[in-house]
């Protein structure tokens, strides 16, 4: 408390101290015992002042002309709150990188004798998360509403599929679909085929790799009109009996050196034309598979890029021993994109 304001709080306990009595005059006793002393005036004066300034101080130092605020305690009143419900956050989409992927796109065969359908593979532009595995760029380009086939190709894969992820373990790639992958594709030989482009899409890397495939993350219920079990581990092979007699394994450009693929043919030949745009043979011959009548083989033929001329094709088939013609024929186009790249 500053001086001034002690200055002005002792003058008005004076003020308010009351006024000291007259001062009697002493007399003298003859008591035998001792006279009790009572209280001199200046000390009653002190003792009333006192008093006064026990009873006054807490007013004067609470007061307003004190300059402090009164101790006053009070309940504040409530303040009216809105209550703001919470709003969902729109996470920032992931950048995606765009690449050339690899899909297994379908056709239905010339002259087949069983009428299973071809897996012809074909490059596309596809698209994923930055870090992502590769084959998940292939699977959504395969499914994704934006995919158009070459002429002449198909897809088994129903539209408004989705694939949510895929994770490497070792030598196997699960797939994470969504809870429509488990319609099928409507009918047994469609749902395998549709399971044929997955697998040979997701299995891209080295055709010994397995496929395995999830529903949200969790192991999948009946899968198609079927209700076939997948809880498994697939390869390309297991699906084999519902394909073409001849698959071809790798993607056919202006710029490719060689034709590969697997076929299960008579007496393991398997012949290929190579047509121009205006659909001219330029060049036809055939080449052995590495097993016979009965069995799955795998062959390769070495080409002069030369001759596949953007717009032209390459016909694959073998020759029925009956009449010689041209059976299971698969019929690959050429893109236009130098680098073989079908635009989608």
């Amino acid at each position: 408390m500053s001086d001034e304001k002690m200055k002005d709080l002792m003058a008005r306990v004076v003020e308010m101290a009351p006024e000291a009595p007259p001062f009697p005059e002493e007399t003298v006793t003859l008591s035998p015992r001792p006279a009790r002393r009572s209280m001199r005036p200046v000390l009653v004066f002190a003792a009333a002042a006192a008093a006064v300034l026990l009873v006054a101080l807490p007013l004067i130092i609470f007061s307003g002309d004190g300059g402090v605020d009164p101790a006053v305690t009070t309940v504040p009143a409530p303040v009216p709150t809105t209550s703001v419900p919470e709003t969902a956050t729109t996470a920032l989409p992931e950048e995606q990188v765009t690449m050339q992927v690899v899909v297994y796109l379908t056709q239905e065969p010339e002259n087949s004798l069983q009428g299973n359908p071809a897996l012809v593979p074909v490059r596309v532009f596809g698209s994923a998360p930055e870090g992502a595995p590769e084959v998940l760029a292939a699977l959504r380009a395969l499914v994704g509403p934006t995919l158009v086939p070459p002429p002449g190709l198909g897809s088994s894969i129903p539209e408004g599929m989705r694939v949510f992820g895929v994770i490497i373990e070792d030598d196997t790639v699960v797939v994470d679909m969504d809870p429509r992958f488990l319609e099928g594709a409507g009918g047994f030989l469609a749902d395998v085929t549709m399971l044929n482009q997955l697998i040979w899409t997701a299995s891209q890397g080295s055709p010994d790799v397995g496929v395995r495939f999830t529903v949200n993350g969790a192991e999948p219920g009946p899968y198609g009109s079927d209700g076939l079990l997948l809880d498994t581990v697939f390869t390309r092979d297991y699906f084999l009996t519902e394909l073409n007699n001849v698959v071809v394994t790798t993607p056919i450009g202006p710029e490719s050196t060689e034709i590969s693929g697997i076929a299960n043919v008579f007496e393991a030949t398997v012949a290929y034309e190579i047509r121009d745009a205006a659909g001219e043979v330029v060049e036809g011959d055939f080449t052995m598979v590495t097993c016979g009548t009965g069995c799955w083989g795998s062959f390769t033929i070495e080409v002069d890029p030369d001759l596949l001329e953007p717009g032209g094709q390459v016909r694959l088939f073998w020759n029925s021993p009956e009449d010689g013609e041209p059976t299971n024929v698969v019929v690959v186009p050429i893109p236009e994109d130098e680098q073989g790249v079908w635009g989608n």
